[in-house]
């Protein structure tokens, strides 16, 4: 999809339709507006301000000529075989006068009330008019007397009844205006549809427009075209003044047409060029100013900038060594000190602006008010930048050392922590692929190393069992034996610990999760050591519950967890103490063993889970220092976990998982 819209003939086609959105958008405003003024929605009809306005045009004529007594030359400028508008005209006297025919159909009839001065010499001194006789003026200041004596002025009034003949016998501009407003009426509820179409067009195809614009398919580059290399704010002069120009034509077209015209159709014509050329304008905008956008910086292609820039430069290159001991004196101030200087100078600013307004004019104001907001942007944008440092070293925080936060437009020391902040998060991920690195190398050295020594510690072990069956020449060569075949079981068991480790560590030991329930693994546990325990003079304390505690797990993995744990407490538990081996229901299945420690325990259940540590820091006791560390990972492989407390002599293993098919007992004390 991205491709396709990336594409010249896409781009083309929603260029198209984006106009075409805003001409029926147009269209579909201006036909709404003008049925709802006729009141085609509402059923009560009535004649249009654009009807009164066509009116208001002859009104004048009618009236100078009825005042006049010139009958005859109204009824030929108005004679019904040469035009659509009718008239009806009754005057205070009575008299009255019209160009309609008996049981004549006529349209978009308005009544409107004229009132009018006379001179003693029958002539048109002033009249008004209004289609409200309560907002008729009446009360007319003309005084003065002739050489008889007698007023000089009179007012009379009359009443204009005006419409348009729907006969359609004479091919007019009222007749076409008359058409044209029924032919509204019928498409009244089109003109919604041609709005709402208009608009969804032009929202989509822009959408469109604007994702394509400036790109090509298979490449991120934004390429300009020859639009791009005009000024941006001399570009917005000229195709902005254009599109305005172009709807500000339309709309005087559009008005004209709804006016008697002879020029009528050319209008017409006039009027679709012009709005169609603001619609190809404003899209050649947005097109433009997308893809200036795109390209970033788009404010050093404009003309302000290139003559801000080079009054800068020339104001550099006349006072550059003093800028330059003023920069340096406040790049090396300290940040604190940094801040208060430019809160120092924004203040001295409004202060100094402030007392010009009070005693200046409108130049003054302006220019306060136009430094306040470019004071309130720049501390935006100061937040806005510290906004991204934070969320940069917040994402760092969080672990996403490749996060880096861009510093392009950031003022010196903002720009400074900035870049430290990358640096950081480069220099984190450094370490943190040097320390995997070194895990994996690590971790291949021990099954590597495991492995070789396997081979050969497999013949010793056979080559000491085959010693053992034979009868021993005497009593010393038997203990040679006995203790060949005891260390190379140890041998054996550290290598098998240390590759166990090592899968375990990795996930690449295979795990069978199947449903198993731990009160028979325990019950197992205790008769595998119970003989173990009581020759190490401890005693074991089980406590279990009534109901089965079904897990998902391993049963071979279980044991080995329990196996290790076990083991353990045999080596370092204080001899003549119990052993409490505890299973409880809560959410997840809980399992606790707890015992005394001989000796004192001089690391932390943290360091006691990491590989080769022992809690017998004198090493008098067999042991790799893997135990612990493989219990954990099989717990972890498991989706369980193994959390060790220890609390001054008072050794604690808690083992948890997630039950099946069972609801969390609500009354279980937490531990």
């Amino acid at each position: 999809m991205k491709e396709m819209i990336r594409m010249p003939a896409a781009k083309a086609v929603s260029f198209v339709l984006s106009v075409l959105g805003i001409l029926l958008s147009v269209i579909g405003f201006l036909g709404a507006a003008l049925c709802t003024e006729c009141g085609f929605y509402s059923g009560q009809e009535s004649a249009s301000g654009l009807v009164d306005r066509a009116y208001r045009s002859e009104i004048g004529s009618i009236v100078e000529m009825c005042a006049d007594q010139r009958s005859d030359a109204l009824f030929s400028r108005y004679d019904p075989s040469a035009t659509s508008l009718r008239y009806e005209i009754l005057l205070d006297g009575g008299e009255s006068c019209s160009n309609r025919s008996d049981g004549e159909v006529i349209s978009g009839e308005t009544v409107y009330y004229v009132s009018y001065v006379m001179s003693d010499k029958k002539r048109l001194v002033d009249y008004t008019y209004s289609s409200v006789s309560d907002t008729l003026q009446t009360d007319w200041d003309y005084a003065g007397e002739n050489a008889d004596g007698e007023n000089e002025y009179s007012v009379h009034s009359m009443t204009v009844r005006m419409g348009i003949s729907a006969s359609g016998a004479v091919h007019d501009s009222y007749a076409f205006f008359l058409s044209l407003l029924n032919t509204a009426k019928s498409l009244r509820f089109a003109f919604i549809w041609f709005a709402t179409a208009g608009m969804i067009l032009f929202i989509l195809a822009n959408a469109a427009l604007l994702a394509g614009a400036g790109r090509k398919p298979g490449t991120e580059e934004v390429v300009s075209g020859w639009q791009e290399k005009i000024p941006f704010d001399l570009y917005l002069v000229l195709f902005g003044g254009g599109a305005l120009l172009s709807f500000t034509g339309f709309v005087f077209f559009v008005l004209d047409t709804f006016s008697p015209s002879d020029s009528l159709y050319l209008a017409m014509i006039l009027g679709a060029l012009a709005l169609a050329g603001g619609a190809l304008l404003s899209e050649m905008m947005i097109a433009s100013a997308a893809v200036r956008i795109k390209a970033g910086k788009w404010w050093r292609n404009t003309l302000i900038y290139r003559i801000l820039h080079r009054f800068y430069k020339l104001l550099e290159k006349i006072f550059g060594g003093v800028f330059g001991s003023a920069h340096s004196f406040f790049a090396n101030l300290p940040f604190v000190w940094q801040g208060v200087a430019v809160v120092c100078a924004v203040l001295f600013g409004e202060f100094f602006l402030t007392l010009l307004m009070v005693s200046g004019g409108f130049f003054w104001g302006l220019l306060w008010l136009l430094y306040n907001v470019a004071a309130v942007l720049a501390a935006g944008t100061i937040i806005l930048q510290l906004r991204r440092l934070r969320e940069g070293a917040k994402a760092m925080a969080e672990g996403n050392l490749d996060f880096h936060i861009d510093t392009d437009g950031m003022p010196g020391i903002l720009k400074s922590h900035g870049v430290d902040l990358n640096a950081i998060g480069e220099g984190m991920a450094k370490a943190v692929d040097q320390k995997m690195r070194s895990e994996r190398m690590k971790t291949e050295l021990i099954t590597n190393v495991s492995h070789d020594i396997k081979t050969p510690l497999t013949s010793i072990v056979n080559y000491v069992d085959l010693l053992s069956k034979e009868a021993p020449e005497n009593e010393r060569m038997k203990e040679y034996i006995e203790a060949l075949s005891r260390q190379s079981r140890r041998l054996r068991k550290l290598i098998e610990d240390l590759v166990e480790a090592s899968k375990a560590s990795t996930g690449n030991l295979s795990v069978d999760l199947q449903p198993c329930e731990l009160g028979v693994l325990i019950e197992q546990t205790a008769g595998e050591y119970q003989e173990r325990l009581e020759k190490c003079g401890l005693s074991l304390v089980v406590e279990a519950p009534d109901t089965p505690v079904r897990v998902m797990a391993d049963s071979r993995r279980i044991w080995r967890v329990l196996d290790n744990l076990m083991g353990n407490i045999c080596k370092y538990a204080l001899s003549g103490t119990r052993v409490y081996i505890t299973l409880e229901k809560g959410e997840r299945a809980r399992l606790t063993l707890r015992n005394i420690s001989r000796d004192r325990l001089g690391v932390s259940p943290e360091e006691l889970t990491e590989r080769f540590v022992r809690g017998d820091s004198s090493r008098s006791t067999e042991g790799s220092g893997l135990g612990l560390s493989i219990a954990k990972s099989l717990m972890e492989l498991q989706g369980g976990t193994l959390t060790l407390k220890i609390d001054v002599d008072l050794f604690k293993a808690i083992v948890e998982l997630p039950l099946i098919g069972e609801k969390p007992d609500s009354n279980q004390p937490e531990e």
